[in-house]
């Protein structure tokens, strides 16, 4: 008698040779996906699907050609158009019941903590999101309601007192979504060249609002498409100058945001800036940034998955391509610098899957292949992450540090003050060794390995300048209150001014 499993990815039962196949796709994939939110098994459900339904056509074609079919060939048709007839969901996966905690921890418990709390990758039920250095560690984390009670029970017994910020993301999303349709519907301007800063907008509104500028005032503004993605989108970038056609020999600084889908401060705040630099290029710290600056920006450099987060799964975070056994990669783990060095690195059902090798993504290659061939002189480059409130210095793959780390620090010191002086927050500076965990095959190490100086990460606010979450109940995982975003964005632009000055200031 014929075995018969069922597929928890398709919702049915398959017989036979070919549903056994499926059926340990479907496993890999992560088959054990509940209604909490499985980001990464609920994306290889769909791309499962899309192969099922190319495959079916395939053979429908072939059926129409050729007459001799045997019956094996015949019944697999069958079975795929019987899968084809189920209806899937495309319901955007919610977090119902998942919280937000916040605990003090030592690094080395951390770590004990965090092996303990380890499922399977194809699941998201426990994730830190943020770090912050003190006596101890203070961390946020992410836990689906299914490990809630052990997450207490461990930080009982370990003695560590926590507090929970949100008690149900979901309603924190939902939120999110309401407020981004009524601020979309009440202050979205119909000026050509203009944004509203003050909230999150769609890739279109993004790219729509790129190429408005970039045809308004051609004079200094240009836009690039930089690269593709593995879904067929353009990734844009746009540099801002005094004069675009003017020959020049200034040095050139790159802001970079968006290698994380889920972290739209980072795509919020480059937006902000651009902003700033288009329409208030007269402010004296803007001109004289532009003055001795060719400006870079690419404010959303993973399209691909700032769409899927935005429609199907709010904490999605790596690109879309496909990979046996799993789905996208971190686009700030691909790059040529000491690539995959970190376990995970290596697991493509791992939020930090590194991919198949360095630049190995359309994207990255892309990237890296435009700054290449266009960015001349890179003097900063400025990779905006949310939201562990610091800035990042090379190296991220070790405990050493680089040979001009002292360079480094001291103009990321003068930015801290900076920040400081102009609205009273608090950032740290530190590698991610220090601050968080190893990164290897980041895009900061490697362009600071190709030569340019002042490369860092950095990684936005949710504190506020108490330290204290700002707007508990309404955090949004990854991302900050629309209300956030221009404070947030100013203090960017603070640091890009005080980083342009300590560049330009006498070499201790």
């Amino acid at each position: 008698m014929e075995k018969v499993r069922r597929s928890k990815l398709l919702g049915a039962e398959v017989t036979g040779d070919v549903g056994t196949l499926l059926w340990c796709r479907a496993a890999t994939a992560g088959t054990t996906a509940r209604r909490s939110g499985r980001a990464a098994g609920r994306a290889t459900e769909r791309v499962l699907l899309a192969d099922v339904a190319t495959t079916a056509a395939t053979a429908r074609s072939a059926a129409a050609v050729g007459s001799h079919m045997s019956s094996t060939k015949a019944c697999f048709i069958v079975f795929l158009l019987f899968i084809l007839s189920i209806k899937t969901s495309t319901t955007p996966i919610r977090y119902d019941g998942a919280k937000i905690y916040q605990f003090d921890c030592p690094k080395q418990l951390l770590e004990v903590l965090k092996r303990k709390m380890k499922t399977s990758p194809t699941t998201r039920s426990f994730e830190i999101w943020s770090l912050r250095p003190g006596n101890s560690m203070n961390a946020i984390a992410f836990v689906a309601p299914e490990q809630q009670r052990r997450f207490e029970r461990l930080l009982k017994k370990s003695r560590l007192n926590y507090s929970i910020l949100n008690r149900n993301i979901q309603a924190a999303h939902d939120a999110e979504k309401a407020e981004m349709t009524r601020r979309r519907r009440k202050l979205m301007s119909t000026e050509k060249g203009t944004i509203s800063v003050d909230q999150y907008h769609t890739l279109e509104e993004m790219e729509k609002y790129l190429k408005e500028v970039a045809e308004l005032f051609p004079e200094r503004i240009q836009l690039f498409e930089a690269s593709k993605t593995y879904q067929g989108r353009k990734i844009y970038a746009l540099k801002i100058s005094n004069c675009i056609k003017c020959p020049s020999t200034k040095p050139s600084a790159l802001v970079n945001a968006g290698f994380h889908a889920r972290e739209w401060m980072s795509h919020a705040s480059a937006i902000y800036i651009i902003n700033e630099f288009v329409h208030n290029s007269k402010d004296p710290k803007i001109k004289w940034l532009l003055d001795r600056f060719d400006w870079y920006f690419v404010p959303n450099a993973n399209p691909d998955g700032y769409v899927y987060t935005m429609n199907e799964d709010r904490l999605w975070r790596k690109t879309m391509s496909k990979h046996k056994g799993g789905v996208g990669v971190d686009m700030n783990r691909n790059y040529g610098y000491h690539w995959g060095e970190e376990k995970e690195a290596k697991d493509p059902a791992e939020e930090v899957f590194a991919g198949t090798g360095p630049l190995s993504e359309v994207e990255t290659k892309g990237l890296a292949k435009f700054v290449d061939e266009n960015v001349k002189n890179l003097t900063i480059f400025f990779d905006i992450h949310a939201f562990m409130q610091s800035f990042l210095l090379p190296w991220g793959y070790t405990k050493e540090k680089p040979k001009h780390f002292g360079y480094l620090m001291d103009g990321c010191t003068r930015i801290l003050e900076a920040i400081k002086k102009f609205n009273g927050n608090k950032y740290n500076c530190g590698t991610p060794v220090e601050l968080l965990y190893p990164v290897s095959g980041s895009a900061m190490d490697y362009y600071h390995s190709k030569g340019v100086p002042l490369s860092y990460s950095v990684e936005v606010r949710p504190f506020s300048k108490d330290n204290e979450m700002s707007d508990k109940e309404f955090l949004a995982s990854m991302s900050a209150p629309a209300s956030m975003i221009v404070p947030t964005g100013q203090e960017m632009l603070v640091s890009l001014y005080e980083l342009g000055q300590y560049y330009y200031s006498p070499k201790q």
